[in-house]
């Protein structure tokens, strides 16, 4: 599958994008508002695992038209099979082209038109004003506010266009959340 902008191409994610998206899992900068960095060989099991095991979840690589990798988004089941969650990480160095909004765009269009996904849900800290801006700009809409891994977040949704359900109480889900890392010692 490949959805293309005009900047940028968005493909299934696979074996050949693992180490190039290594450092959206191992950055501090990627990772400030995600429980922060993981261990490099942590993060590329897991990224082996979405390249080759199959899962209700859709995982892309983010590509510039020349093949220069620039990030991930995925789509991801969250506690009830209806829900599904948007998820990116960017690399910095690509941060504020508004590489993420066309990509997530191409993205959330591929969520309405072809997998006629109800609903899509997002969470992000309340803190990450960048990600709360692209959300919107997006077109989801905050529904609420909520404390979770000890941080408020901002609970977003957008409702498929095609759709005349209207959600009151989402289920949430979280953008990265489940790349979270918890490093403390229970």
């Amino acid at each position: 599958m490949i959805l293309t902008t005009s900047r940028c191409q968005i493909r299934s994610f696979s074996e050949a994008y693992i180490q190039s998206a290594l450092p959206l899992f191992t950055d501090e900068r990627v990772r400030a508002f995600l429980g922060g960095p993981m261990p490099a060989d942590w993060a590329e099991k897991r990224l082996e695992r979405w390249a080759t095991e199959e899962s209700d979840s859709k995982y892309f690589a983010v590509t510039l038209l020349d093949g220069t990798f620039i990030g991930f988004i995925d789509i991801s089941p969250y506690h009830e099979p209806e829900y599904q969650e948007l998820s990116y990480l960017f690399l910095p160095e690509f941060w504020g082209y508004d590489y993420a909004f066309e990509a997530c765009q191409a993205v959330l269009r591929y969520c309405d038109e072809t997998l006629d996904l109800k609903t899509v849900v997002a969470e992000t800290q309340s803190a990450n004003t960048r990600s709360r801006a692209l959300l919107e700009r997006l077109g989801l809409t905050m529904v609420r506010q909520l404390e979770r891994f000890g941080e408020m977040q901002c609970v977003y949704e957008k409702a498929n266009r095609l759709s005349n359900e209207v959600r009151h109480n989402p289920v949430t889900a979280c953008i990265g959340g489940i790349y979270r890392w918890n490093t403390s010692k229970n």
